[in-house]
């Protein structure tokens, strides 16, 4: 009997010492996500350009890439329509890809 109420009293102090979820956690989890979410988008980036790097064709475009949240922006300068759309299918392909802003300019 002195082992039960042992036991229980020691369980009812282990629950007691668990804090439970506060607004300094809450904002320590979104600042960590916020931080992650800049990571994710440097990788996001790294992802895009290494996908367009194993086009033969697209080898030698001049390509900027910029990530925010998933919506990759791409600017520069390709031959042709063709080169145009390929970049268009082949980032929408990468993974965490959320939307595609495709502003390349076709070389006079």
């Amino acid at each position: 009997m002195k082992f039960l109420a042992m036991t229980i009293a020691v369980l009812a102090a282990l629950s007691v010492s668990i804090p439970p979820a506060t607004a300094d956690n809450q904002e320590h989890r979104n600042s960590r996500e916020a931080h992650d979410s800049s990571i994710s988008d440097r990788e996001l980036t790294a992802n895009v350009k290494n996908a367009l790097a194993q086009d033969r064709a697209l080898k030698k475009a001049d390509l900027d890439i910029d990530s925010d949240d998933g919506v990759v922006k791409i600017t520069g300068d390709v031959n042709n329509g063709q080169e145009k759309e390929a970049i268009s299918r082949i980032v929408r392909g990468v993974d965490g890809v959320r939307s595609v802003s495709n502003v390349v300019k076709l070389r006079p």
